[in-house]
């Protein structure tokens, strides 16, 4: 086990630097955009491979990065790239007794829900689906750096699955590391100097929020952040204590009947399967859609299932 005075922090590299600029500017160009992910010959390659998906519904061929940009939005493109990078960075971290795959799987499955949250059930105002995308994808990137600092007995934290960090993950960190993985990650991204609003969500995504409408924007994240994180995408009975209050923020805050959030879920396994690609090396390699459409089945019949929604929430941000 190592101190957490010795915990090493990875700096990224100047590319998603520049990418965590963008993000913070709403008014960034799509020509600043590709002009930030150009030099990455592989990762370009890859974009254009992803834009190309059937997905996205081209007729001709996507072959040069501006083009891909427009085709799959330019505030999804950088967004994307930047948690490409970033889960570049956690890859740093070597010898680690845990298999980051299936964490990197469960990050990239709740980016793409959370941004189609974030699309479908917010009101105009509140909805930043790049932003949301975020939210979701970082929310467990500082694992690697804690179950290093932790050692070998950080693979009895984890689930058997590792798709997502629970509460009982976080006491164990903080009785070993006097920290826990969600806090890593806000001192990374405090350090990288990504917005406050979005490290927020990350550092709070195992904080209940208030089950209504979000009031603003740090509201409408965190909510989002939540959701995603406390979703368990496996079949192993682990939704049966989530389900009640997992509905009650999505009939409350999100509006969402099942039917709706249905299409949240099939829309973002579908999300999924077309950005995969641009994760290659990072994600375990075979990708099981059907099985992640059946967890998102027996999710929601879960949520219609249980009673009446409860009024409990959090204080807000």
């Amino acid at each position: 086990m190592s101190p957490l005075t010795d915990i090493e922090l990875p700096s990224p590299p100047h590319t998603a630097l520049r990418l965590i600029q963008l993000c913070a500017d709403p008014r960034a160009s799509t020509e600043q955009i590709v002009a930030a992910v150009s030099p990455d010959a592989a990762l370009s390659a890859k974009f254009m491979r992803v834009a190309n998906a059937p997905y996205y519904g081209q007729q001709y061929e996507v072959t040069t990065l501006p083009r891909a940009a427009i085709v799959m939005g330019a505030d999804q493109m950088k967004v994307v790239a930047l948690g490409f990078h970033l889960a570049e960075v956690s890859r740093q971290c070597r010898d680690l007794p845990i298999d980051l795959r299936p964490t990197w799987q469960g990050n990239l499955l709740r980016a793409c829900l959370a941004r189609r949250l974030a699309m479908h059930a917010l009101p105009m105002p509140a909805r930043h689906p790049g932003e949301a995308f975020l939210v979701g994808l970082l929310q467990d990137f500082a694992i690697p750096i804690a179950a290093k600092a932790v050692g070998e007995a950080y693979g009895s934290f984890v689930e058997q699955g590792g798709l997502y960090s629970t509460n009982r993950t976080l006491q164990s960190e903080e009785t070993v590391i006097g920290t826990n993985h969600a806090h890593l990650a806000g001192r990374l991204l405090d350090a990288w100097r990504l917005h406050p609003m979005l490290s927020f969500a990350i550092v709070n995504h195992h904080v209940r929020p208030a089950s209504m409408p979000a009031t603003d924007k740090a509201m409408a994240l965190w909510q989002i952040a939540y959701w995603v994180g406390a979703i368990p995408f496996r079949d192993d009975g682990a939704t049966a204590p989530v389900a009640r209050e997992l509905r009650d923020l999505a009939y409350g805050a999100f509006g969402l009947r099942p039917e709706r959030l249905a299409e949240a879920f099939y829309g973002a396994i579908d999300e999924y399967e077309a950005s995969a690609p641009l994760f290659d090396g990072v994600l375990p390699p075979d990708v099981d859609g059907a099985y992640l459409i059946q967890q998102a089945r027996d999710l929601i019949v879960a949520l219609d299932t249980c009673g009446k929604p409860d009024s409990r929430s959090a204080e807000s941000p």
